[in-house]
Order: C-alpha cells, then structure tokens, then sequence
C-alpha cells in the first residue's frame, strides 16, 4: 500500500525518517571516503589533477557516483564502496601508464592535437573538427591577447580542449590579418566590395582569415565573399583609402 505524501511537511523534507543518530555515521562514512579518496588522488598525482584529459574526467564522474551514495544511504556497506575506489583507480593508472607507452592507444582515447590556424588564416575543416565555433575560437584566442589573426604563427587544439597559440612577440613585428577585438558581437567589422583590395588597401577574408591584395569577389580558400579591411592593430584602424562600407560586395 502506497504511504501518502503529506506536502510541505518540513520533518520528511530536511529529516525523514531516519534517526538522529544517524548524523554520527554520516559523519564517519564522510571521512572515511573523503581520506580514500585523498589518497587515491595522491596516487594518481599531480598530473591527473592539473589537466583533466576525456579518460580522467570519466575517472572523475565514476569515482563521484561511487563515492556519493554510500555517505548517507545506509544500506550501501562502506566497504564495497571502497573497493570500487580502488578499483576505479587502479584501472585510472594503467590507463594512464598505457597512454604514456602508446601512442596509438593516446590517439584513440584522447584525440591528437589539430592545426587550426597557420601564419593567419583558420583551417576551417580542422575547426569543425574539433567542434569549435570562430566565436569559440576567437574568444580563447583574446584571452591570449591576440587582437588580429596575422600575430599567428600557428595555433594548435589541444588533446585537453585547451588552444596553444605561437605568436609574434611584438605587434609591430606581425602582418595584417582579420581583427577579432572588438568582439564582433559588440562591434561588427565594416564589411567592403572584395573588388577593392590592393596591395594599398589589403582586405581580408572574414570566415578564413585570408589577405585579398588583389581585387577579387571570393575568396580562393573558402569561395566566401565576405571582406573587411585587414589591419595589424584593430584599436587604431582606419578604412581603406577610398573604401565605401558595403553590406552586400
């Protein structure tokens, strides 16, 4: 027979049925897991904690189903509890140990590191691939204080999700590329008729990144028609001599 539920009834909310003394083994399963788990984490040591890899997060949501329950269920013994954690842990280092001696089991478990963009220009498929946006892109890029495309040398995605950037050390150093600061969903690019560009008056491709010092209506990288002006500091940029803005080129 099914027990009615009262509602709002703050007792059954906060407390249940359980017994108060039952906050004194809480208590204990608490530390007790929480101690096992510090030291299967020292085990692993500090690598597995600083960069959480695809098979160390797994780790990571398996070792906090196991070690949830048995804190304030009681009907969950400790003990087996216990050894899920060991044995989540121990599969964790083998993995581990595995991916170090073997890279072809590296490359099936965590990925390679992808080539996004080089000296400038996005490698569009490469970016798909690694299921990144150009917003995505530029914003992780922004945080590395790249204000325009052309301060790339090479940009690599990472196996751990994070992007590695080689850049130029100064700014004056770099070519003109695509501006991606401002933020273009604060301040859009004015966009011009790929028929102006010259050797003077460089535009570049909005969805690649590639330079146009010719007149051309699409790009020969990704057939796109979107220009803008290429520059080497977006923060102090004037339009091309003689440029009138175009929504449509």
């Amino acid at each position: 027979m099914d027990v009615q539920v009262i509602p709002l009834d703050w007792h059954r909310l906060f407390w249940g049925d359980t017994d108060w003394l039952f906050l004194l083994e809480v208590l204990i399963r608490t530390s007790i897991l929480f101690g096992w788990l510090l030291l299967m984490m020292r085990w692993i040591g500090k690598r597995g904690i600083a960069q959480i890899s695809l098979v160390e997060l797994v780790f990571v949501m398996a070792i906090g189903s196991a070690a949830g329950d048995p804190m304030f269920y009681p009907e969950v013994p400790l003990i087996p509890a216990l050894a899920c954690i060991t044995i989540l842990t121990v599969l964790q280092r083998w993995t581990a140990q595995g991916i170090i001696q073997n890279e072809s089991l590296e490359t099936l478990l965590e990925g390679k590191p992808r080539e996004i963009i080089r000296d400038g220009i996005l490698k569009t498929t490469a970016l798909k691939e690694a299921g990144l946006s150009k917003e995505d892109l530029f914003e992780l890029l922004r945080v590395h204080n790249i204000r325009q495309l052309g301060q790339i040398q090479r940009a690599y995605h990472e196996q751990n999700g994070q992007v590695s950037v080689i850049r130029y050390e100064q700014l004056a150093d770099a070519p003109v590329g695509l501006a991606i600061v401002p933020p273009w969903d604060i301040e859009m690019p004015d966009t011009y008729d790929g028929a102006m560009a010259s050797a003077d008056n460089p535009l570049v491709c909005m969805s690649c990144g590639a330079l146009a010092l010719q007149p051309m209506r699409h790009c020969t990288l990704c057939e796109e028609d979107c220009w803008t002006s290429a520059c080497r500091d977006p923060l102090c940029v004037s339009p091309p001599a003689g440029a009138t803005e175009s929504d449509s080129p």
